[in-house]
């Protein structure tokens, strides 16, 4: 890991956002868990190290307009009966 990826998923940077809700996936982030990923400066709550790493991926390939131009969390598919 780099030392700008390391500062990505900080744990307690300047400007945080924290409503309980994962800003990738918008399920509630579990109590206790402190995962984050800097995104436009601000440290986004992260329910779980895997929306932590796709959101940090997303912002590696460059393609943080996925979250500028989203109209809300994705949508996630439903269990099968």
């Amino acid at each position: 890991m780099t030392a700008a990826t390391d500062k990505q998923y900080s744990r307690d940077p300047p400007d945080r956002e924290d409503d309980g809700v994962c800003f990738h996936c918008g399920e509630p982030v579990p109590e206790g868990v402190n995962l984050s990923v800097c995104i436009d400066g601000t440290a986004r709550p992260m329910c779980c190290p895997g929306c932590r790493a796709v959101a940090q991926t997303i912002l590696d390939y460059g393609l943080e307009g996925f979250y500028q131009y989203r109209a809300g969390p994705s949508l996630k598919p439903e269990t099968p009966p």
